[in-house]
């Protein structure tokens, strides 16, 4: 009697394990919406791989600036060419200019060094633009922004350097 109870038992377990083996092969992983979207687009392959239609827009930044040491101050613009690879055409374009705290190396002629600091509290008052006194006696030969506190992708852009006329 207890050999035919052992034999019960072991085949009621075998059956629930079968049945639950059977419903995990039957059930599927959700995947969200976007990301089948992406799969059916052809953007991003299910091994987690861009796809064969997979594009990334990019851009080039030109930025041009001058010192001028006798007045302290430095001036300059920007130009953003941006390259829409989208099969999309895009009807507006999004700048986010982030309200970071400028870090400054400036370096003089006589090779002394100083690090200027302005945190974010210069632009709570709505300013879109700063001028930075570098109250100094001394010649400036470069001036660097440093990117430690902020992520920088192309940091050529970033030294002015004193141009000797």
């Amino acid at each position: 009697m207890k050999n035919l109870l052992t034999f019960i038992s072991k085949i009621f377990f075998s059956v629930i394990l079968l049945t639950n083996i059977t419903q995990a092969q039957n059930s599927t992983i959700y995947i969200p919406r976007n990301i089948v979207k992406a799969y059916e687009k052809g953007t991003r392959s299910y091994d987690g791989k861009p796809g064969a239609n997979y594009w990334i827009n990019h851009s080039d930044y030109k930025i041009q600036a001058e010192v001028f040491p006798k007045e302290h101050t430095v001036k300059g613009f920007a130009q953003i060419k941006f390259y829409n690879q989208s099969p999309d055409t895009l009807k507006r374009l999004v700048f986010r200019l982030y309200q970071v705290p400028i870090d400054l190396n400036v370096t003089y002629t006589d090779s002394t060094t100083e690090n200027i600091h302005k945190s974010t509290a210069l632009w709570k008052t709505g300013n879109k633009e700063t001028k930075i006194d570098l109250k100094t006696k001394k010649e400036i030969q470069k001036v660097e922004l440093n990117t430690k506190l902020v992520p920088d992708a192309d940091s050529k852009n970033n030294v002015f350097e004193l141009k000797k006329k």
